[in-house]
């Protein structure tokens, strides 16, 4: 194996040395957001996510080395927007293949790109008015409607535990990560003359004891491992009683925080207070409940035992 910066070629495919697998890192290289990488093997180009950078810019994402119309498929691990975010960006740019993804990251992708679509218009609609005034160029949105509803005809819906085979020398299998609804590590295996071996994507890895969600599955074998590395070492700490602090705050507010999940969660711990006789009247706590996603709901998600923790 060596490296020259983004690129990483897995020479041990072969004996000879003519015949190699090629990562390139395009986002999340020194930075957590925009999630991306651009494969070559088994005579295939293909994509492991597809995520829109969020925050500051820290760290300019690479461009994909070759066209949209070029790339034969894109593997999802998960629906946040650092991970899909820029599917109907590619799309624009001519990419026809199937995105292969958990039931519920289909599910869930159909919502948020929807929704990523409106904003982007909205925005390029608010600066080119103000811009006109200014004499500015013309902004143009990173994608549109048109473009986010032409990639979600292209999902592909994947079990977990069950492995595919998107192209020939190519495996595939999604593992529950723990992370969110439908989200997965991504195991990629590869057959390059004769030779096999593992890729593991990591995808975000959840915490145990969730409400909601299962557990993540550990992989057992793996050649390499592709690992986000969100915390770093960080230690979140002991787990917080939400349960027991809520009696004691004035209020709860804005149960649906940045990531989609938060609030499935939060209306968890809310049950689980009633449950336990927990009462805002008689505690003066306000709930207040907040919908990020423009026009749409979050429960249009389907939730059956396949990926939320059993009672």
């Amino acid at each position: 194996m060596y490296n020259d910066y983004n690129n990483i070629y897995l020479r041990d495919f072969s004996d000879k040395g003519g015949s190699h697998m090629k990562i390139t890192f395009i986002g999340a290289t020194h930075e957590v957001t925009g999630s991306c990488y651009y494969l070559e093997a088994a005579g295939k180009k293909f994509l492991v996510d597809c995520g829109m950078e969020q925050g500051p810019d820290y760290y300019e994402n690479q461009e994909i080395p070759v066209k949209g119309s070029d790339l034969d498929f894109v593997l999802l691990t998960h629906a946040h927007m650092d991970h899909s975010g820029n599917l109907p960006a590619i799309y624009a740019k001519g990419f026809q293949g199937p995105v292969y993804a958990t039931q519920a990251t289909c599910h869930l992708c159909d919502i948020m790109l929807r929704d990523s679509a409106h904003i982007q218009m909205f925005e390029a609609e608010w600066r080119n008015r103000k811009g006109r005034r200014q004499g500015k160029p013309e902004f143009i949105p990173a994608y549109t409607m048109e473009d986010a509803l032409g990639v979600l005809q292209n999902f592909v819906p994947c079990p977990y535990e069950k492995t595919i085979t998107p192209a020939e020398g190519i495996r595939v299998r999604f593992v529950d990560a723990g992370h969110l609804l439908g989200s997965a590590s991504i195991e990629v295996i590869i057959n390059e003359d004769g030779k096999e071996k593992k890729i593991v994507f990591s995808g975000d890895i959840g915490n145990i004891n969730q409400p909601l969600i299962r557990d993540p599955i550990p992989t057992d074998t793996a050649d390499y491992v592709v690992m986000e590395s969100t915390y770093g070492d960080r230690s979140h700490g002991p787990k917080p009683d939400y349960v027991k602090e809520l009696g004691g705050k004035p209020f709860l507010t804005d149960c649906n925080t940045l990531y989609v999940g938060s609030r499935k969660n939060a209306l968890d711990h809310l049950e689980t207070a009633y449950v336990n006789g927990f009462s805002p009247y008689q505690t003066g706590c306000h709930v207040i409940i907040g919908d990020g996603l423009k026009g749409t709901d979050e429960t249009l998600v389907p939730v059956n035992g396949e990926y939320v923790r059993e009672a």
